[in-house]
């Protein structure tokens, strides 16, 4: 995923992903950890344009599955977040329900389309990054009609 924020040039930012009860995404030791620690920092890159004022910083990291996920743009000098996107979804670990967030259904969908999928006769299987599986569904012909069940 591609972290971004347009702010003042000069500038030193960072950005940093939270989940919903406040842990940080900690980037070498791959997991969530309760206190903000220097792996949890991404450093972003200036990219200064003609903009007389600010300038464009980024830097591509890899997202933990699930989420949303909570990614903040800090300004490292003051430790300000100076911008926030609470709408940052990693990979899917389960299939999304009716109660799941807009953002977690859409997911979804472009896992299916884009993802890894093999078929057999009797079932369709649908592939994690890792090659895992992250859901099934059932398929059956009887010559006249075709029937995929739901992906679960």
């Amino acid at each position: 995923m591609l972290f971004f924020v347009r702010t003042t040039k000069g500038s030193a930012i960072y950005a940093r992903l939270k989940n919903k009860t406040g842990q940080y995404w900690d980037f070498t030791a791959v997991q969530w950890v309760n206190t903000e620690n220097a792996n949890c920092k991404i450093s972003l890159t200036e990219y200064a344009d003609s903009d007389t004022l600010e300038s464009l910083y980024m830097a591509e990291v890899s997202a933990p599955p699930g989420g949303p996920w909570i990614e903040e743009a800090v300004q490292v000098s003051n430790g300000e977040v100076i911008a926030f996107d609470d709408k940052v979804m990693g990979e899917l670990e389960a299939v999304p329900d009716l109660n799941s967030s807009l953002q977690e259904r859409l997911a979804f969908i472009f896992q299916y389309l884009a993802g890894k999928r093999t078929a057999t006769s009797t079932l369709e299987t649908m592939h994690k990054m890792d090659n895992t599986v992250l859901a099934t569904a059932t398929l059956s012909d009887d010559g006249a009609t075709f029937t995929k069940n739901k992906v679960v």
